[in-house]
């Protein structure tokens, strides 16, 4: 079972955080001046999704079927964060929507 200290911090504070404070940090992550740091911010992100992945599998284990939405748009988003042009500010923006602040 996925404990709730292996949640990254920046995926604790991604959930917590106010629509708009989701949305600056799908911008922040979706920009980057060159291919090395585009990258680096593409791995950044993808931690991210795994953070907010742990902790939704964590409240379905604790709580039921809450997250189990969440869950499968994370399953079918984390496959184009692997493609080389993937519109990561739009997979950020639809988890910014769709992950419930009192997922933690």
């Amino acid at each position: 079972m996925s404990n709730i200290r292996e949640i990254p911090e920046s995926a604790r504070a991604f959930i917590v955080a106010s629509r708009e404070q989701r949305a600056a940090i799908a911008k922040r992550l979706a920009s980057g001046k060159d291919d090395d740091d585009r990258r680096e911010k593409r791995d950044e992100t993808i931690a991210l999704v795994n953070g907010i992945e742990a902790a939704a599998y964590a409240r379905v284990k604790e709580r039921g079927g809450s997250a189990t939405a969440l869950l499968s748009d994370i399953s079918i988003l984390r496959a184009y964060l692997y493609d080389r042009s993937a519109p990561v500010k739009m997979i950020l923006e639809h988890l910014a929507l769709v992950t419930p602040k009192d997922l933690l």
